[in-house]
């Protein structure tokens, strides 16, 4: 009992330190563009990119990385976890740990960026598909949402949900806000509506990552926290 205790202090202790560096580099994000909207002389200082949201070598795009590599080596963790106890799920947790810790390889090579294989699909979004990896996003994330409805089927309805919410966010900014961004950068302006759009983009993925790493760790400590016989009602209705 006092080592599951310790275990939940652990997880609450990096969900509140992780969630407290998120709002203050959002924060910081926000002060930026504020004090840039009226002082262009102010983007063009190093030390003022640092502090964006939405840029490549800031210390935001550190931070979702290393973000995104944690949640994907929490799923990781939660397989194991579950592959000791006979739950069926536990492949899915690896293959959708593997996928963050791609993820959290491309926030930082930014390699969507340079995704032009379907520059002709985004074309026909018109202003929304200005970004021509948009149209690709689009697709990946209808295979992976397809995908998953077996495993989330299968999960306890809390851990579930909560893995819903998480990834409704983060599509809601990566790709929904995302569109919006693109529009206005194509149709509208390059300046401060962009750039405070593109803040509310960053800020609802940032978010939807957190979510996602709590649903995770919730999961990790429910397991250790059933019984025998709870575990093995869970195998039986996952396998």
């Amino acid at each position: 009992m006092a080592g599951a205790d310790e275990t939940a202090q652990t997880v609450r202790m990096i969900l509140g330190a992780t969630l407290a560096l998120v709002v203050l580099i959002v924060i910081a994000g926000y002060v930026r563009e504020t004090f840039v909207a009226f002082s262009y002389e102010m983007s063009r200082d190093y030390g003022y990119k640092l502090w964006r949201l939405n840029g490549e070598r800031t210390v935001a795009a550190w931070l979702s990385s290393m973000l995104m590599a944690g949640t994907g080596a929490a799923m990781l963790i939660v397989s194991l976890a579950e592959r000791r106890r006979a739950i069926g799920t536990w492949p899915w947790w690896v293959a959708l740990g593997l996928v963050f810790l791609a993820m959290s390889v491309d926030e930082l090579i930014v390699l969507h960026e340079t995704f032009t294989a379907m520059r002709e699909q985004a074309a026909l979004l018109g202003g929304f598909g200005t970004f021509s990896w948009v149209a690709g996003g689009i697709v990946f994330v209808a295979v992976v949402a397809i995908a998953s409805v077996p495993f989330l089927l299968k999960l306890p309805r809390r851990t579930a949900g909560r893995l819903i919410v998480a990834g409704a966010v983060f599509v809601g900014g990566a790709l929904g806000v995302e569109m919006v961004s693109a529009y206005i950068y194509s149709n509208i302006s390059t300046g401060t509506l962009y750039d405070f759009t593109t803040l509310v983009e960053e800020t609802l993925e940032f978010a939807g990552v957190w979510l996602g790493l709590r649903a995770v760790l919730e999961h990790f400590l429910a397991l250790r926290a059933a019984t025998p016989a709870n575990q093995a009602s869970a195998a039986s209705q996952a396998s």
